[in-house]
């Protein structure tokens, strides 16, 4: 959000990563365009509001992590690392084979981007090559042969 350099109000927000220095952009603002808008953090909301678009706001939005994967039928959990990454990322599977599993990964908005990444399967870890996704941050699930919900963690993209 804020002001760019032709002094029109902007509405794109964005999340900084401090180990990676990096920064991912998020949905837009649900409202008008502003600057001098404020933002914090409380048990993983991000909240935003107030600000100036030609008129003084009083307004706050919260944004939440609401996309999620079902958890009960998890059996086992899986490690993607690295973990916030540019490229390439593998995900562990512990003891287990990733000939065993199918993998399934989603945008944030749920979109299924699957076919989008180029994955290869190496013993006890999947290897995947992210560069046709967009920064941003993505689900993935494995299934084991029995197309039950297995593992699931997030990767996120930086750029």
């Amino acid at each position: 959000m804020g002001e760019d350099a032709t002094f029109n109000y902007r509405k794109d927000v964005w999340q900084y990563y401090y180990y990676s220095n990096s920064w991912v952009q998020r949905a837009d603002f649900q409202s008008s365009p502003r600057k001098n808008a404020i933002a914090f953090v409380l048990d993983d909301v991000a909240y935003v509001g107030t600000g100036y678009d030609g008129l003084f706001k009083d307004d706050f939005y919260a944004y939440a992590a609401i996309l999620a994967l079902d958890e009960k039928a998890l059996q086992f959990s899986s490690t993607a690392f690295p973990n916030p990454t540019q490229d390439e990322s593998s995900i562990s599977l512990g003891d287990f084979s990733a000939q065993d599993f199918e993998l399934s990964i989603f945008s944030i908005t749920g979109a299924d981007v699957t076919e989008q990444v180029a994955v290869q399967n190496m013993g006890v870890k999947i290897h995947l090559n992210l560069q046709n996704l967009k920064p941003g941050t993505y689900l993935y699930r494995l299934k084991n042969k029995e197309n039950q919900s297995f593992s699931k963690g997030k990767i996120t993209r930086v750029s």
